[in-house]
């Protein structure tokens, strides 16, 4: 599969974790501060077939990669309920019981570098050598309430109102190598998508822009990720809502192997309130059969609500597909 990688260094802590739907709807909020809501109209159009001259693009979500020796390891998702291992009838008790060890421990950390996800579902012939995922800490940090009107803490019954939040950072595993976020985009970068990317790199991603978080260095480069010939099976690399033809074969398929999460947000960033339906997505990892169904694209965009009356509202829903073989 050819592709395009996009690489996010961060150079801050961040506040929520950059799954694809929040990662599109950055991207389009970004489209339209370059290149104007006409431009966005445009472009969200073209994901329902309409030949106007804009690209849809499609992307995975985010997953972190470490500087290695000469360049980044990627670390992927696990397929959901599949071990990945093969005894050997050649390999000696103890070697045999060492790996399993190894492969035991890659399970409880559900992702792993891109040589040993190949040599396992890609059916690449890769040494069985296992890197450790640089280190997600989640940690509450403490803010205060500012009084407008003397430019301190703000007090309550003579009490400072400090709060807490979550912030993310990414630990290199590896003293002296850079550690960050990546994800994968089909298609070529247009022009228009490159001026987005740039405008994130100076304004931000997530919240708390307005204080320095949420900043990323952002550079990409062409990526092909390697797909068995003899695959029978799939992995979603990004949140995956399936349309109601979808639906109903996955229904009826075996070999099924997901897990659901219930995304939620709001419809829009000045209407507090507007508070989007809970909608259920398959989560990254999750494994569908190729048996029944193939396609360039799985999933589709959902229309939320409508903004003030003016324009409809969308969430991402497409399915980062990556061809894989399991047992």
């Amino acid at each position: 599969m050819k592709c395009t990688i996009v690489y996010l260094e961060p150079r801050s802590s961040y506040k929520a974790d950059l799954h694809s739907d929040t990662l599109w709807a950055a991207l389009c909020w970004a489209y339209r501060m370059v290149h104007g809501a006409d431009a966005l109209e445009k472009l969200i159009k073209a994901y329902e077939g309409e030949a106007n001259g804009y690209e849809p693009f499609y992307i995975s979500s985010t997953f972190p990669f470490q500087e290695g020796a000469g360049k980044p390891v990627l670390f992927f998702p696990l397929p959901l309920g599949q071990s990945g291992f093969e005894l050997s009838e050649k390999a000696s008790f103890e070697k045999t019981k060492s790996e399993l060890r190894e492969w035991k421990a890659l399970g409880k950390q559900h992702l792993t570098d891109l040589n040993v996800f190949q040599y396992a579902y890609g059916g690449k012939d890769a040494p069985r050598e296992m890197l450790k995922v640089p280190k997600m800490d989640v940690r509450p940090m403490t803010h205060n309430t500012i009084s407008r009107l003397t430019g301190s803490t703000l007090s309550i019954k003579e009490r400072g109102q400090l709060f807490h939040m979550e912030e993310r950072f990414i630990n290199s595993t590896q003293a002296g190598r850079k550690a960050g976020l990546y994800f994968l985009l089909k298609g070529n970068i247009p022009k228009r998508l490159e001026g987005a990317l740039r405008f994130l790199e100076h304004y931000g991603i997530g919240g708390d822009r307005s204080i320095g978080k949420g900043a990323f260095r952002i550079e990409w480069e062409q990526f092909e990720l390697e797909e068995p010939a003899d695959a029978n099976a799939m992995i979603t690399l990004s949140l995956y809502r399936p349309t109601e033809q979808e639906r109903l074969v996955w229904q009826k398929s075996q070999g099924l192997n997901y897990k659901l999460i219930a995304r939620r947000g709001w419809k829009s960033l000045q209407a507090k309130g507007a508070s989007k339906q809970p909608m259920l997505y398959f989560t990254e990892g999750s494994v569908f059969p190729l048996a029944g169904q193939e396609a360039e694209i799985y999933g589709g965009n959902l229309k939320v609500g409508r903004h003030d009356g003016n324009f409809d509202i969308y969430q991402y829903g497409y399915g980062f597909m990556v061809k894989i073989k399991i047992s």
